[in-house]
């Protein structure tokens, strides 16, 4: 309705004193009201919406194939390579220490794995 769009610009705008079509001003009330029934709405469409992107997304994931999960080996390099700018000698060599140890060791990296 007229006094109903006109409150809703009211809150969108900020300014209390407008007048709706079928002569109602537009009150603090009533802009809230407007403005709570309006952000149940869009809360609503949007939980719609993400019920139905998330189906949609995960809807063929069982006939997707697996992603091969790389060795644990290849893992500790690919993160001694990611680490290296950001170390220093002293502290790379360290770094490369506590992987071998931890590749070493049947009870972590093998068995974490």
């Amino acid at each position: 309705s007229g006094s109903r769009f006109c409150c809703w610009m009211a809150a969108a705008t900020g300014n209390g004193d407008r007048v709706g079509n079928a002569g109602a001003a537009c009150t603090a009330d009533n802009i809230d009201d407007e403005k709570s029934s309006m952000d149940a709405r869009l809360a609503q469409a949007l939980s719609i919406l993400s019920e139905q992107e998330a189906a949609q997304m995960l809807g063929n994931q069982d006939a997707l194939p697996r992603l091969p999960i790389p060795s644990l080996a290849d893992s500790v390099s690919d993160f001694l390579r990611a680490c290296s700018p950001q170390l220093s000698a002293e502290d790379y060599a360290e770094t490369e220490r506590a992987c071998k140890a931890f590749l070493e060791d049947p009870e972590q990296g093998p068995r974490l794995q």
